[in-house]
């Protein structure tokens, strides 16, 4: 097979050289031949209140999906957003029990690693002698 198509296969792989060389020209013409990441400083942030817990970013990368809205009750390990990171999706975990106070995310944000994505208000414990 290889014998009898040599011909068309050399003048095909011959076409296919000279489309990615003029694909490549064009990505330099209009500056996309390279990228840089500015080194930007993260986002402030505020301190946490007393009794509370930052969920923070495991990965750099985008948020994909949010799947709990600020004031549900959240259980530890309960997937509170998946961020994609590399193609592959990364859940984002609350790190306790409680309600999530606030949100600091939303699809298509780009997010740094250690970015705080939302706040956990820790579920207080209830002793009765303390009545």
């Amino acid at each position: 097979f290889t014998a009898t198509n040599t011909a068309s296969i050399a003048a095909f792989q011959c076409t296919q050289r000279a489309a990615f060389a003029a694909e490549r020209e064009d990505w330099m013409a209009r500056g996309l031949h390279s990228f840089e990441e500015p080194d930007l400083p993260p986002p402030p942030e505020d301190a946490l209140p007393q009794g509370a817990r930052a969920v923070l970013a495991p990965v750099p990368g985008s948020v994909w999906q949010v799947l709990k809205p600020p004031g549900e009750a959240v259980a530890a390990g309960e997937v509170l957003m998946i961020l994609e990171s590399m193609k592959m999706e990364v859940r984002v975990c609350a790190p306790a029990t409680g309600r999530l106070a606030t949100l600091a995310a939303a699809p298509g944000q780009t997010v740094r690693t250690g970015q705080r994505l939302g706040v956990i208000l820790l579920e207080q414990d209830h002793d009765p002698r303390s009545a």
